[in-house]
């Protein structure tokens, strides 16, 4: 098989069915016609093309009957899911019935800034409350519901990010208004509780405070140009909002950071994601604050920094080693520098810089979290595993000077475990939780000869088996929704993650195949009915997967799909065998995802009817606005969640 839109190689396929292992190629190519190219759904709103709402005049080079064919087709598949959502209803509340009833026993995340604490509170109505407390004293910050019914069209706010200044008792909160990093920025001054700031197009902000004033720092995005400005605030008032730094290379974004110990920001510019150059706001005494330039040395895929003790901490990644180094920022900028390779396959995540040690945390391959300190720059600590399977989140750690590092464990059959390191001795203590699910790690040898990993997670022995994949994405276990897999977990089936390699889509697709045939052929998993689920990237290798299991009963739960199938004069195509049927789901599809277009999923639908894959049956979850990650409100997630949880029960 030929691969259409991004893979040129030709796919050899083990025969699982009766598990001979000898390679033999499969080749099923369908051309289509130039009059199937999709490139005019761009030029349409999707709401106005389902409702017919277009002038057929602006596709003069595009015949009616493709036009009708797409719209018939994809209303067709908006239907079947429609219908199959009807059916699984009970079902479905059943699931948003046990998901608020197990939020209601998860207590409020809090941080504690100063004299007070803050809480967020999570209401039915998918909006929350922010609010802060002393003693008996309980104070209401921010509501989004509010910000929503005035700025938002969509009933839609959700706070991305929010700062306080303890000094000056100023609140600074990033609302997302559209559900497609739409951002407005609200400051707020507690004291008289009025907003007396709001900024739209922003990206994300910081604070700095000084005795008598206030400094907030925040990038904005304006016609694909990048700004760092600066606002001052002395004695409640807005003294200046002025223009620091502007980026007017479309290619180059701007990320803002501030330091643990609040002494400095660091804003960094970035090319294809990779650091470029570095930029530090130093705090001097009670003058205003400095811009200084530093250059790194190299361009590297990850970086990490943080201030010590006169120093700024940066860790790199490039080509899978990492180099510390520390930049003296009182004079000139002297550098340290400590390079170690990490051959162990452990990927640092994060960096969290206090008095008295830095800690670095991460994955080691497949899935196992790690964690150490490092108390003496010059040297690289011994980082230890925690549990089974999982991720790390450090918890909001606001005390530069504490001796204690807090966060909390997740994975799949577990979440926001409290937990924390102590500094001095590295001595880690995770609280105490239902150790009931399982973690079993496989290998498996690919078509090359690498050794690929799965982690399995149940709570019961079964062959009932979700595969997960998530074609070029990092080779890390992610989280879908842990309300999801909550759910499947409690009914008896196991979560099947395939850490497929992700530098080539072709590579990615025969880790995939190949890791498919072990569970298989383990009896690890049962054939009868594969699930399997994937988001994004991961979607555009339906297509081969369809070809190389077109035996099997099969369904199909592509997330926010990315299927770039509509530039494309061909498509690849199966003939029905037998009874078998396929079912492909396309979830959470947005009108507003820029990251994964919906026309590509109209495009995909409608090709599919055209080429009458009559044995395969296509279903569209379309939601009008939305981000790429959940796509809506956070009660939309949960209701995403039961119906992506019903759905796999069910087929």
């Amino acid at each position: 098989m030929y691969r259409t839109y991004g893979l040129s190689t030709r796919l050899y396929v083990q025969n699982c069915v009766n598990h001979h292992y000898t390679l033999s190629p499969i080749n099923v190519f369908r051309p289509l016609s130039t009059k199937c190219r999709f490139d005019w759904l761009k030029r349409l709103d999707p709401l106005q093309f389902l409702q017919g709402n277009y002038a057929e005049s602006s596709f003069v080079d595009i015949d009616t009957e493709t036009i009708t064919s797409c719209r018939d087709s994809v209303i067709s598949a908006i239907n079947n899911y429609d219908n199959v959502i009807t059916k699984l209803k009970d079902t479905t509340s059943m699931i948003e019935h046990e998901i608020y009833e197990s939020l209601r026993s998860v207590k409020p995340l809090k941080t504690i800034f100063g004299r007070y604490i803050f809480t967020a509170n999570s209401l039915p109505n998918g909006h929350t409350h922010y609010f802060r407390q002393k003693g008996s004293f309980k104070q209401l910050l921010f509501d989004t519901s509010a910000v929503a019914s005035k700025y938002s069209k969509y009933d839609y706010c959700v706070v991305k990010n929010m700062k306080y200044s303890p000094k000056l008792d100023l609140l600074c909160a990033i609302c997302d208004i559209h559900g497609n990093d739409h951002n407005i920025l609200f400051v707020k001054s507690l004291k008289t509780h009025k907003h007396v700031e709001t900024v739209t197009n922003i990206v994300n902000a910081e604070f700095l405070d000084t005795p008598d004033k206030c400094f907030i720092f925040y990038t904005r995005s304006i016609d694909k140009v990048m700004q760092l400005r600066r606002i001052v605030y002395y004695q409640n008032k807005l003294v200046s909002d002025n223009l620091i730094y502007s980026e007017t290379d479309p290619t180059q974004t701007l990320g803002i950071y501030k330091t643990r110990d609040s002494k400095m920001i660091f804003i960094t510019t970035n090319t294809s994601s990779r650091a470029k150059f570095l930029y530090i706001i130093k705090l001097n005494c009670q003058r205003s604050p400095k811009l200084l330039k530093l250059s790194l040395d190299g361009v590297y895929d990850k970086l990490f920094l943080e201030h010590r003790h006169n120093h700024v901490i940066a860790l790199t990644k490039c080509n899978s080693k990492y180099k510390l180094m520390a930049l003296s920022v009182v004079r000139k900028c002297n550098q340290i520098v400590t390079s170690w390779p990490l051959d162990n396959g452990i990927n640092i995540l994060g960096l969290e810089v206090f008095n008295k040690g830095i800690v670095l945390h991460g994955i080691q391959n497949p899935s196992v979290p790690v964690i150490g300190v490092i108390n003496n720059v010059k040297e690289l600590p011994q980082l230890k595993p925690l549990i089974d399977c999982g991720v790390i989140t450090p918890d909001a750690n606001p005390d530069f000077n504490s001796d204690i590092f807090h966060f909390t464990l997740e994975n799949p059959a577990i979440s926001y475990v409290p937990s924390f390191m102590i500094l001095t001795n590295s001595n880690t203590h995770i609280s105490d939780y239902p150790t009931k699910y399982k973690f079993i790690p496989y290998t498996f040898t690919s078509y090359d000869g690498t050794t690929v990993h799965i982690s399995t997670i149940y709570l019961r022995e079964s062959d009932k088996g979700i595969v997960y994949f998530y074609g070029f994405s990092k080779q890390l276990l992610k989280l879908h929704s842990e309300y999801e897999h909550n759910t499947l977990l409690k009914c008896g089936y196991k979560l099947c993650y395939i850490h497929s390699r992700s530098h080539d889509p072709a590579v990615a697709l025969m880790d995939i195949v190949y890791g498919i045939n072990y569970l298989i052929h383990n009896r690890i998993i049962n054939q009868n009915n594969l699930r399997l689920v994937t988001e994004s990237a991961g979607s555009s290798l339906v297509d081969e997967l369809l070809l190389a299991f077109k035996d099997f009963n099969i369904t199909f739960i592509l997330k926010s799909p990315h299927l770039p199938v509509a530039n494309n004069d061909s498509l690849n195509t199966i003939s029905p065998t037998g009874n078998t049927y396929k079912r492909i789901f396309l979830m959470n599809v947005g009108g507003f995802d820029e990251k994964t277009p919906w026309w590509e999923s109209f495009a995909y639908i409608t090709k599919k009817s055209i080429c009458k894959d009559c044995n395969i049956a296509t279903f569209l979850d379309f939601h009008e606005h939305g981000g790429h990650n959940n796509g809506s409100t956070f009660v939309k997630q949960i209701s995403h969640a039961a119906r992506t949880a019903a759905i796999l029960l069910n087929f």
